[in-house]
């Protein structure tokens, strides 16, 4: 693995602002290593061409010198001429040898590896492994009487190098402390945009909200990095809302489709039950209200002509005939509820026509009946079958209020009430449970020992047939509360609705 290699692998596991200090220090200790290397060599190859000048004028002062000796063969000169001359403490040995290479005279440091040899060294002047030689031709009028061969050190050399690596590792701690120093302060520039970014990606992270924005603060790459951001934001905020807004329409269209396929149910089961209901009222009423009615006539005519004086006898013909008309009446119930004609709308000022309603009704004089109506509203309705239901809630009420102990109250009111006409009826009996009050308008359903349950059912096909409804609140214990309610506006009227008309209802 190459060192660029490694620096990358290494890089994938620190953080930014560690990457770009690390970047830094590898840039400018690379750029200091270089230079002073460079400095270095450079003044390496300076020194040794120096030396290297200074020693060819030393050789060639003492070949000079040496001329005369090798002249006269007067050793004893020679070495003279090599003390006095050659001072240098970096001077390992200077060798004088004669024309046929045989040593003359000589000088040395006293190192075991620099001494002369007898016979001439064929070598020529230059830098060897460990010293540096050099070489001159002792002359004499052009004639050459010699050589002369001086052996340097190159302590001096290797002693500046060591000086140099020394100084240049000072100026490597001190660059890379300064640079360290400078890289912590001024990377800030570039990592505080990047760490407010990516705190900002963390806490959308954490909290799944995508209103939170990132601050600009540079207009360079990092900067349009930020908008981009923002951007992206933006674009994910408005398709979470909108995501937001298609559940919350999702849920509401799947509610009323589920409730629209309930009521469709419901529907079904309704006339599916209303069918079965039509063909048991034909047979019912086809096949009980002839025989009945020759049951009544019958003992009607079996009352007339037989003189009845015992009490006990007539009872019984009085309770043969409560039964014949409660028969009657269920027959006629089952009609009503199975067949729905047309309605036939009248004007009808309605709080005269319900007070008319109650003087025909047989309520008992135990029970309080408190009226509270507006006389001067006028309604369209049909008189037979809304005069229906109101016998239908109105006999409820009194049964209830009957049954209960207690103050025996029913209240008739009548008003407007946001743009609908109502008229409540509200008794004073023992309410219903709560698992009661749905299942009231179901068809058959009766808390009573006698009836069939199509009481109210009745009161909401007719109300229904109007283009109203029916509410029933009830509490336990306190008693029950009918909402009759029709969608047209009310109107004040100036004139009572006469008895006769009420009658023919």
């Amino acid at each position: 693995m190459s060192s660029l290699e490694f620096i990358t692998s290494l890089g994938k596991n620190i953080s930014l602002r560690n990457k770009l200090l690390l970047i830094i220090l590898i840039a400018s200790n690379t750029a200091l290593f270089i230079a002073s290397t460079a400095v270095i060599i450079y003044d390496r190859q300076s020194y040794k061409e120096a030396m290297q000048q200074e020693m060819k004028v030393l050789g060639n002062v003492i070949a000079q010198r040496s001329a005369a000796a090798l002249t006269f063969q007067d050793t004893h000169l020679a070495e003279e001429n090599l003390h006095a001359f050659v001072k240098k403490s970096t001077v390992m040995s200077a060798c004088i040898y004669d024309d046929d290479g045989v040593f003359f005279a000589g000088y040395d440091a006293g190192h075991p590896d620099y001494i002369c040899n007898q016979i001439e060294p064929v070598m020529e002047s230059g830098f060897k492994a460990d010293y540096y030689l050099e070489k001159e031709d002792i002359l004499l009028d052009g004639s050459r009487l010699g050589s002369l061969l001086v052996t340097v050190n190159l302590d001096d050399i290797n002693q500046r190098l060591m000086r140099h690596i020394i100084v240049v590792s000072m100026i490597f701690l001190a660059a890379g402390a300064v640079t360290l120093f400078l890289g912590i302060k001024l990377q800030r520039i570039i990592t505080g945009p990047i760490d407010e970014l990516a705190a900002v990606a963390r806490q959308i992270h954490s909290d799944r909200s995508y209103s939170l924005r990132v601050k600009q603060i540079t207009n360079d790459e990092i900067g349009q990095l930020v908008i981009a951001f923002n951007d992206m934001l933006e674009g994910i905020e408005d398709r979470d809302l909108m995501l937001v807004d298609a559940k919350k329409n999702l849920e509401e269209i799947v509610r009323k489709r589920t409730a629209e396929l309930r009521e469709a149910q419901n529907e079904l089961i309704r006339k599916d039950r209303m069918a079965t209901l039509g063909q048991l009222t034909a047979v019912v009423s086809h096949e009980l209200r002839n025989p009945l009615g020759t049951i009544r006539t019958s003992m009607f005519t079996l009352f007339n002509r037989v003189n009845i004086k015992d009490e006990s006898i007539k009872h019984i013909f009085d309770r043969i005939d409560r039964n014949i008309v409660r028969c009657d009446s269920i027959i006629t119930e089952l009609l009503d509820f199975s067949r729905i004609r047309a309605l036939q709308h009248q004007k009808t000022s309605l709080g005269n026509w319900i007070k008319l309603v109650l003087e025909d009704l047989d309520i008992s004089k135990d029970i309080s009946v408190v009226l509270n109506i507006d006389d001067s509203l006028e309604v369209d309705i049909d008189r037979d079958l809304f005069r229906r239901v109101m016998i239908n809630v109105i006999e409820n009420a009194e049964q209830a209020v009957n049954s209960h102990v207690g103050n025996k109250n029913i209240i008739v009111e009548c008003r407007v009430n946001n743009n609908r006409t109502e008229v409540i009826i509200t008794d004073t009996g023992p309410g219903m449970e709560k698992d009661v009050l749905p299942r009231i308008f179901e068809p058959m359903f009766s808390t009573r020992a006698y009836g069939i349950g199509l009481g109210l059912p009745i009161v909401r096909q007719i109300m229904l047939q109007h283009g109203g409804n029916v509410d029933i609140e009830s509490e336990p214990g306190i008693g029950t509360r009918v909402v009759l309610w029709l969608p047209s506006h009310a109107r004040h009227v100036s004139q009572d609705i006469s008895l006769s008309a009420s009658h023919g209802s």
